[in-house]
């Protein structure tokens, strides 16, 4: 009996075996599809994956699914964004679900090695919005329910990626080495999850303002979760930032839409030096020896909903107390630091926010640093009131905190500043009603590290504060040979800081005698060979209207060294403008006018134009990898070039032009040129037997050229080189091909030797294809190249002879050239209505916001009339009142004060209103210059584009 149990037993355990290596095989092609029906439906994204394994026999009698190097890329707005790349994507289902295809129930989800970046744009668009909506018809059946159940016990992500970029409120997070597990019971309508987050580095930035850098954190919670309701409260809520470890209570919801909440958090630890590991210098320099003490009370908490209109109150406060901390190996400490700053907002609406720093002080090496700020309104009319004092001793640095190997500090900055008023009284230029007065100076400083070349000193810095702007007076700077002196001025600062899209205005004077930018450039800098090519994309920024005029008398970068520069460069709505940028380069004279502008950060354009006079031809190819690519003539070329030139290309991730984008045109002229050794004269000199066309001296060339795609065609021009005379005509393209046609007049006597051979085999060929062709004075010799600049073939014979073939060749170029150039007229069009259309929208919007504003001034200066005249009339009936208790004569004089009341408050209502009515008039007259200049500018720019 026991034998034939065992040998069931073993039966039953072969027979699973054997299904779990065959239901794999089985159904593999069925979860295959149900995977990619379900990733590539209906969305705004192309997705692609690699190999699906499955497997029983892991989890048996589950089945794992995992699914392999699954990339998710954006279209339209997001081309080329990748949203989410995942190595492995594992799943593991209820194998019962899978055979009977109603449900597939799913048990755990394993994410591994993942990279996920999300992004918004300016416009709000966000590149996670990819599902297409749906659009049911009403003879359409209702759409059948998700075949995908979710019995969850386990999430987790292992050592993966993710950032998120959004533009409309400008923030950015960037997680690296996320290690996230959540377990619970998801098909119950009440379970405790638990989950834990690891992630190495975590940077997070508001505005600008870097709040979290390079911060190490955990979190570590249990969750009672009422999932009906979906409503989680915390039984354990534990976040660690580096070293400050903070506890949490209280719950989180999300009924509708709606996130509604009531968190609390707190310092669970109250010593300083927790909190003084969220400082990512500090925390990565051998922190665990770092000496401290002080007392440290950080709290707050956020309770309320959050949804499109409302947000959630909150508060926040820190608050340190005689503090310090010291390096061992360093002679000096940081000490008597206080902090006392605190943010609430009360009922959820922004502008309700206070943020108050009352105390900031601290000492470095005895020197004091003292700072407070308050800020009310934020939103609707900031209202700032603060100071910063304090003296910085830059050799202190080095006593307080142990600096890179090579790395020295010295000189003192000083800083004396304060603020008082609102934001309004900066935007109504209203300068004398908002304080700001102060100046930060430097003096003798001096850095020096290994990673620069050359110590950097600068011997005097002043900036002086004023409500209306900052006031750069005097700033110089030496380095090395270096020099470079700056003054100038930046408007409307603090709009630009407090508010979203405030434009900050300046200009700035820039002067240096001798400026090799090789002294300023780090070790881990770029600098190779030419044509930057291993540069990234600079990024114009936005929200800036900068005109600086500088003046150099030699400026070197890399290999471009220039003297005598001078010119104006505007930085303006993410566009870069060179005007009139003259420079001394390549042994002759360079003037530039144009713009790069990275409103497409992806796709940078330059359009520019040059204007070049007696430019060695030899310096220019060693200089710029363009002219090597596309005219390696140069290298065997000496002589001078003249020419003007306009191009339009779109860059790529390396600043390098996209050829296949470049379009353009120009004119060249030329001094006498000596080419020697070129591939095209060595073979044509070859199929000729004329070893003079080897090294041959051309006489002055004029010709002009337009550049489609990339491609350069060059209009017919004559050139001379001896007694021979040709003309000619062609094009060079990007991948180096080129097709030029060159129309020869030789002199009979040049053909002598071999080249008579030659000759007699060109009539020959010539009279037997019909031409009648007898030796003259001048035999006319055309000659076809093709190939490539580095391997040409050329083709020889009696221009007559030829006609048909030469024809073919130029009109199949004229073709192509019209065919481009209709391509980019159209084009060029199409971006310049673009260009008007978008400028006529904007100053649509900013005569909109200026008939708003004027409005609110009337307003608000005819409710102050109104209530002067009512404060007034009661005024004047209190005086008639008490003039009647004292008699007929008191009653009268009584009359006579209160409209003299009425008549004064009169007078100050009418003027009040009407110095509103000036105030709005000139609003309205200072936007429509604004608004006109923007058209025209607009205009301007898609008319010189056509």
């Amino acid at each position: 009996m026991a034998r034939k149990i065992g040998k069931v037993v073993l039966i039953v355990f072969a027979a699973l075996f054997l299904i779990a290596l065959i239901l794999p095989f089985a159904f593999k092609g069925k979860i295959k599809e149900a995977v990619k029906k379900e990733a590539s439906s209906a969305l705004y994204a192309t997705v692609d994956f690699g190999k699906i394994s499955l497997s029983m026999l892991r989890n048996f009698p589950d089945l794992t699914l995992a699914v392999h190097d699954i990339l998710i890329v954006g279209i339209n707005q997001f081309e080329g964004d990748t949203l989410a790349g995942i190595s492995s994507f594992k799943v593991r289902l209820n194998i019962w679900s899978v055979i009977k295809g109603d449900n597939y129930e799913i048990k755990k989800i394993i994410i591994d090695d993942a990279r996920l970046q999300f992004k918004v744009l300016t416009d709000g668009k966000a590149n996670w919005d990819i599902v297409k909506p749906s659009e049911p018809s009403a003879a359409e059946p209702v759409a059948e329910p998700s075949k995908f159940k979710i019995s969850l016990k386990k999430f987790a992500i292992i050592n993966s990626y993710i950032s998120y970029d959004d533009k409309t409120t400008n923030t950015n997070v960037e997680a690296k080495n996320i290690d996230f597990s959540l377990s619970g019971d998801f098909a119950a309508d009440f379970t405790s999850l638990k989950t834990l987050t690891e992630i190495e580095s975590l940077y997070l930035s508001y505005d600008g303002i870097p709040y979290l850098n390079k911060t190490k954190t955990v979190l570590d919670a249990t969750l009672d979760a009422d999932l009906k309701n979906s409503k989680f409260t915390f039984k354990k809520m534990e976040l660690s930032l580096n070293d400050l470890l903070l506890g949490t209570s209280g719950w989180f919801a999300m009924p509708g839409n709606d996130f509604d909440m009531d968190i609390k958090f707190f310092a669970a630890k109250n010593d300083f030096k927790s909190f003084l590991s969220l400082v990512p210098a500090i925390y990565t320099n051998d922190f665990s020896s770092i000496e401290t003490k002080g007392s440290l009370a950080f709290d707050g908490f956020i309770k309320g909903k959050y949804n499109e209109k409302t947000m959630p109150a909150f508060g926040i406060r820190l608050k340190v107390g005689d503090a310090m901390f010291k390096y061992p190996s360093l002679p000096a400490a940081v000490t008597n630091i206080n902090i006392d700053v605190k943010a609430d907002n009360p009922n959820g609406n922004p502008d309700a926010t206070t943020i108050d720093i009352t105390r900031f002080h601290l000492e470095m090496a005895g020197n004091p640093v003292d700072m407070t700020m308050a800020v009310r309104t934020p939103v609707s009319d900031a209202q700032l009131k603060g100071k910063i004092k304090g003296i910085f001793d830059l050799a202190a640095v080095g006593k307080v905190y142990p600096l890179d190997k090579g790395t020295t500090l010295s000189g003192t900055v000083k800083a004396d500043v304060k603020l008082d008023g609102r934001l309004s009284f900066i935007e109504k230029e209203k300068y004398q009603e908002f304080k700001a007065d102060g100046n930060i100076t430097a003096a003798n400083v001096k850095y020096k590290s290994a990673d620069l070349p050359k110590e950097i000193n600068v011997p005097s810095a002043i900036l002086n504060f004023t409500p209306a702007y900052l006031d750069l007076a005097d700033f110089r700077m030496q380095s090395g040979n270096s020099d470079l002196s700056a003054k100038g001025k930046l408007s409307n600062y603090l709009a630009y800081f407090l508010q979203k899209n405030a434009v900050l205005e300046g200009s700035l004077t820039t002067t240096s005698k001798n400026m090799n930018l090789a002294d300023f450039m780090t070790a881990s800098s770029t600098t190779t060979t030419a044509d930057t090519s291993q540069m990234t994309v600079a990024e114009v920024p936005a929200n800036i209207d900068f005109t600086m005029n500088s003046t150099f008398g030699k400026l070197v970068y890399d290999k471009y060294e220039m003297t005598n520069v001078s010119g104006i460069v505007k930085i303006k709505d993410r566009e870069l403008t060179l005007d009139n940028l003259k420079m001394n380069m390549l042994d002759g004279q360079i003037t530039m006018n144009g713009n790069y502008n990275t409103r497409d950060v992806k796709k940078p354009q330059a359009n520019f134009n040059f204007d070049m006079n007696q430019v060695d031809i030899h310096k220019t190819f060693t200089t710029f990898n363009t002219v090597q690519k596309l005219a390696p003539i140069a290298e065997k070329t000496s002589g001078k070039i003249s020419a003007k030139m306009s191009i339009a290309t779109t860059l790529d991730e390396h600043m390098n032009p996209v050829y296949t984008s470049m379009n353009g045109n120009g004119g060249l002229l030329t001094s006498i040129l000596k080419i020697e050794n070129v591939n095209t004269m060595n073979k044509i000199a070859d199929a000729l037997k004329m070893d003079k066309l080897r090294k041959i001296s051309l006489e002055k060339l004029n010709l002009s050229f337009d550049i489609i795609d990339g491609k350069i065609n060059i209009k017919p021009f004559d050139l001379k080189t001896g007694n021979i005379k040709a003309n000619v005509s062609g094009w060079t393209a990007l991948d180096q091909t080129i097709g030029y046609v060159m129309n020869m007049e030789i002199p009979r006597k040049e053909f002598g030797g071999q080249a008579n051979g030659v000759l007699n085999s060109l009539v020959k060929q010539a009279n037997a294809k019909g031409a009648n062709f007898s030796v003259g004075e001048m035999i006319p010799v055309a000659v076809l190249i093709g190939g490539t600049l580095t391997d040409p073939k050329v083709s020889t014979g009696i221009k007559g002879a030829m006609t048909s073939a030469i024809s073919n060749l130029k009109e199949q170029a004229k073709e192509e050239i019209q065919k481009k150039k209709e391509e980019v007229v159209t084009k060029v069009k199409e971006e310049a209505n673009k260009l008007i259309d978008e400028a006529d929208a904007k100053a649509a919007k900013i005569l909109a916001d200026a008939q708003k504003q004027a409005n609110n001034v009337v307003k608000a200066a005819e409710s102050g009339a109104a209530n002067l005249r009512s404060e007034a009339a009661k005024r004047a009936d209190q005086l008639v009142a008490e003039g009647k208790k004292n008699g007929p004569i008191a009653k009268i004089a009584a009359q006579k004060a209160a409209d003299k009341v009425k008549k004064e408050a009169d007078t100050k209502a009418n003027k009040l209103v009407d110095e509103a009515r000036k105030q709005s008039q000139s609003l309205l007259d200072k936007a429509r210059q604004e608004a006109d200049k923007i058209k025209q500018d607009a205009r301007a720019k898609a008319n010189a584009s056509r």
